[in-house]
């Protein structure tokens, strides 16, 4: 089957699309935070670039999240928008940190201790969302937005190696520089649409689909409001 595929979840938002588990095109945000004014654009361009029309497309998949909540509202409008125009279209979304985290895994070389997966996303200052997973898939601990300190990561002990990727990689590594548990950082290695695929081609093979029109991201956190010191007439 033919996907779409919508990463809006970190600073750039990305779009993949796919015929099967082959990836026909993948589409990039040029700079960070263009989701209100980029995704569809974007989501044209990786269509032109497969040499299809959305009219061809049968699957609309959408990162779940954690993630900016502005990002993910509008990655969950645009997958809606697709399924309300094309009512024949179907709807998954995938587990994002899961996925990052086999992306990790299939990256990294192999050390010599066990090994941990800890894929992150940027959340507010000095926090980042994240989930350790372990070898055979199974995590430790829960999903949830983590405060950057010595108390940090309290499930992870020191006799792992820890390989931490995403959008908050650079974070992490800058705010537990003195951490004395083996951390391995991957900066390079982020949550985009393109690595979202082989899950997305499990699912369909499965027939997991969802209810567009119930959905809502896994936000975790309300928006961030900051109250305006303007001064009202």
């Amino acid at each position: 089957m033919k996907s779409i595929i919508i990463e809006s979840a970190t600073e750039k938002c990305s779009v993949a699309v796919a015929d099967g588990d082959q990836l026909l095109s993948f589409v990039l945000a040029e700079a960070p935070h263009q989701h209100a004014s980029h995704l569809t654009v974007y989501a044209q361009r990786a269509l032109r670039e497969a040499g299809l029309r959305l009219i061809d497309i049968e699957v609309v998949a959408l990162g779940h999240g954690p993630g900016s909540f502005t990002g993910l509202r509008v990655g969950a409008a645009v997958a809606k928008g697709f399924c309300l125009a094309l009512p024949k279209l179907k709807f998954l979304t995938i587990d994002s940190p899961l996925a990052l985290t086999k992306h990790l895994k299939s990256r990294v070389g192999k050390s010599e201790n066990k090994e941990i997966y800890l894929p992150t996303v940027n959340s507010r200052r000095g926090e980042v969302y994240a989930q350790a997973y372990l070898t055979n898939g199974e995590t430790i601990g829960e999903l949830r937005s983590e405060v950057l300190n010595e108390a940090a990561f309290p499930e992870i002990q020191a006799d792992v190696t820890v390989h931490v990727g995403g959008s908050g990689t650079n974070k992490v590594a800058e705010l537990m520089a003195g951490d004395p548990r083996d951390f391995r950082f991957h900066p390079e290695i982020m949550a985009t649409a393109d690595i979202l695929l082989p899950l997305v081609s499990a699912k369909i093979a499965t027939g997991a689909f969802e209810d567009y029109a119930s959905y809502e991201p896994l936000y975790l956190k309300p928006p961030f409001v900051t109250k305006s010191t303007k001064k009202l007439l």
